[in-house]
């Protein structure tokens, strides 16, 4: 069965009216029976009042039905067809129809579970789920001082004045093991001329440092971090752009902010490997 002919089979069970507040793709959707459900309480009461003698005219029904949609006595929801499933299986206490309401259930099932586990179509949904795991960074890429210090094996001193409390934690092995050694200091990087253009110049680094005056063989953060001809498999890149859009929603950061010259130099020139999404 075709997307529109399930919509023509639940829209039969609403009454269709204007747009629903300022959306301009759904409209009003009023549930045919909570409509005629209050139609004949209305009815009802003017038939009553009419033989007591309190009124002169019973209006028809249909009169009277106008009138409760036009001036919304029964509350429209969005024409959405998820959002009229929702009310037809979990609200409306009119909908008697056992295989209608087998059917809307079925349906109402199978369109959730497309909306949890359907493509990521667009950065917002990225964010909200997130199709990988969030990405490891290797030790040897982090600078000394984000790297975590282990913690000695032994046995902690008690606090003074805590004499009456057990203060004393062992820790038979470091909780945490560091991943390749990175050299304790970086070489100092000195920009000359950084302009915001994406000819931007690389940092270069100090005399001192690419003479390698006063420092060790180990290659220096920059080398390690930005390998020059790093190419990344499509599942890093994948996890990199759902990370950086990320970070940009949890540090308010405009989107826009991924096309701007410098921040883009600056990739190309730390993570020569990355693909900005933009």
């Amino acid at each position: 069965m075709s997307e529109n002919s399930n919509s023509s089979q639940w829209w039969s069970e609403f009454h269709k009216g204007k747009g629903y507040k300022n959306n301009q793709t759904h409209k009003e959707a009023f549930c045919r029976g909570c409509v005629q459900a209050t139609v004949a309480e209305i009815y009802t009461s003017e038939l009553r009042a009419h033989s007591e003698g309190r009124c002169t005219v019973v209006r028809d029904e249909s009169t009277i039905r106008k009138e409760v949609i036009d001036a919304q006595v029964v509350k429209p929801i969005c024409g959405r067809i998820e959002t009229m499933l929702r009310h037809l299986v979990k609200a409306c206490p009119h909908f008697e129809n056992s295989t209608k309401r087998q059917d809307a259930e079925r349906e109402l099932e199978s369109r959730t579970r497309k909306t949890k586990h359907g493509p990521v179509s667009n950065s917002t949904e990225i964010l909200c789920n997130p199709p990988l795991a969030p990405l490891q960074i290797p030790n040897a890429m982090l600078p000394p001082s984000h790297l975590p210090t282990p913690i000695a094996s032994g046995a902690c001193t008690p606090l003074p004045g805590l004499s009456g409390i057990n203060t004393l934690v062992t820790f038979d092995t470091p909780i945490f093991t560091p991943g390749p050694s990175v050299p304790p200091m970086l070489p100092l990087l000195q920009v000359d001329d950084v302009d915001m253009g994406p000819q931007a110049k690389r940092p270069r680094l100090d005399s001192s440092a690419s003479s390698g005056e006063g420092t060790s063989s180990t290659p220096f953060f920059a080398e390690v971090a930005a390998p020059p001809k790093l190419r990344w498999s499509n599942e890093l890149q994948e996890q990199f752009r759902a990370e950086l859009c990320m970070l940009l929603i949890a540090t308010n950061t405009a989107w826009w902010a991924v096309d701007h010259p410098y921040v883009r130099w600056w990739f190309s020139c730390w993570l020569p490997g990355a693909q900005i999404p933009g």
